[in-house]
């Protein structure tokens, strides 16, 4: 039996059907696709196109006559998506009858506080609630409860393990303690203390991250 021209020709099937499966110009870029490339670019247009399509001449100039539109294409989809949020906005509010607030500035609700903020431990509180006033903190599973009235928050703050374990149980840990902190547009400053105790150790100041 001729072994060796079976393996030839087992061989040339591999190699035509590998062939068949690989497109004959896969690097290959349209203008179409250079142009909505080159139109996200805040550099020269021609360098881009040029770049994108490898110095094809009749090519480049059909990107660089693309890019405006596209361009303009763009800027009508972002104009249109914050209309709508906008509007959605605008219809949460007249929905609850709240008066809009602006993020950054606090008041009885405390609705610009969400989101992260810095500790003077250097870790992160995140509010995920106003009033009843939720935030979280990451050192040894820390959590702040209480009450947000006129940009001040009292309420307490919770640990699972702290230097004092106190006489009884809140907000399910014995490692709890009195806090206050006062917000200021993207600012604010504090004080805490163990167990019952006044909150009277001074925190550094905070501000939005």
């Amino acid at each position: 039996m001729n072994y060796s021209f079976h393996i030839i020709s087992l061989l040339s099937a591999v190699a035509f059907f590998s062939a068949l499966a690989e497109p004959a110009d896969a690097d290959y870029v349209d203008p179409d696709y250079a142009a909505h490339h080159c139109a996200r670019q805040k550099g020269d247009v021609r360098a881009c196109c040029d770049d994108m399509l490898e110095g094809t001449k009749s090519e480049v100039q059909q990107c660089i006559k693309l890019v405006p539109g596209v361009r303009k294409k763009l800027a009508e989809e972002k104009a249109a998506r914050a209309a709508a949020k906008k509007a959605k906005a605008a219809a949460d509010t007249s929905n609850t009858g709240a008066s809009p607030t602006s993020p950054d500035q606090p008041d009885s609700g405390g609705k610009g506080l969400r989101g992260s903020w810095t500790t003077e431990f250097g870790t992160t509180m995140v509010i995920e609630q106003n009033n009843p006033f939720r935030a979280r903190f990451n050192l040894k599973d820390g959590r702040m409860v209480g009450t947000l009235q006129d940009g001040t928050m009292d309420g307490l703050w919770i640990q699972s393990s702290s230097k004092s374990k106190c006489p009884e149980e809140r907000e399910g840990s014995f490692y709890w303690g009195k806090i206050r902190l006062t917000f200021s547009g993207n600012t604010y400053t504090g004080s805490w203390g163990y167990c019952d105790e006044e909150a009277s150790k001074t925190m550094k100041p905070g501000k939005r991250l």
